[in-house]
């Protein structure tokens, strides 16, 4: 058969295809998984973590000598997944409970295999997790807080939000935004004496905390618990 410019294109594509399909399939057969679930302890929010490697009949290939689990940026700990602890590990870390969200990963910091000859270092999976501050049962409800615990009885409560930290600087900024932008157009207008245009400059300032404050109060809480 001779081969054409056209043949010898199409035989190439479908080579190149062909270890494309080869590549994704080892990377995503090759990695960790990860449950993770947050609990409140003593004020802090303890971060639960199961990490186990992918499933497979070829146990050569689930083992990794090296996972590296972390929290946001920080590393809550490393293990293995070998026969010994039947491929999996789990971890416990503790966090201020602010009701953020983190991300927990697991990562493959080495190759697969007992001798890594299995290759795709560096695969991971994650998950997300709340470092939530509220314990919640069936009569009761706890919020913990930096100044200690407070228990109430949980139809003595409606709800329970928490501020974001930035919105805190809302009516501040809009004090500022509002004070500069009216008192840039009062000075504009020659009619105004330096003192017509700081009452101006006031009156801005003023509109703009309240406009801040409310937007802080419509917009600046997250609902934790309903």
């Amino acid at each position: 058969m001779k081969l054409t410019a056209g043949r010898i294109t199409a035989v190439g594509g479908l080579a190149a295809t062909a270890s494309l399909v080869f590549l994704m399939v080892g990377a995503d057969a090759h990695h960790p998984e990860l449950t993770a679930s947050s609990v409140c302890s003593n004020g802090l929010a303890e971060v639960r973590i199961n990490t186990f490697s992918w499933d497979t009949e070829d146990l050569g290939h689930r083992y990794n000598s090296s996972i590296e689990v972390t929290v946001g940026d920080a590393v809550a700990g490393r293990g293995a997944f070998t026969p010994a602890n039947n491929y999996a590990f789990s971890l416990v870390y503790r966090t201020p409970a602010d009701g953020s969200t983190r991300t927990v990963r697991a990562t493959a910091l080495v190759a697969w295999g007992p001798n890594g000859e299995f290759g795709y270092p560096g695969e991971f999976r994650d998950t997300t997790v709340t470092a939530t501050f509220v314990t919640v049962d069936d009569q009761t409800l706890t919020i913990h807080t930096k100044s200690g615990a407070r228990t109430l009885a949980r139809g003595d409560v409606r709800r329970v939000r928490r501020e974001r930290p930035a919105a805190k600087l809302a009516p501040w900024l809009g004090m500022g935004v509002g004070g500069i932008t009216v008192g840039a157009a009062a000075s504009g207008e020659s009619d105004f004496t330096g003192s017509g245009r700081a009452i101006w400059t006031g009156v801005g300032a003023g509109v703009g905390a309240l406009s801040g404050a409310l937007l802080r109060r419509a917009t600046g809480f997250v609902l934790v618990y309903e």
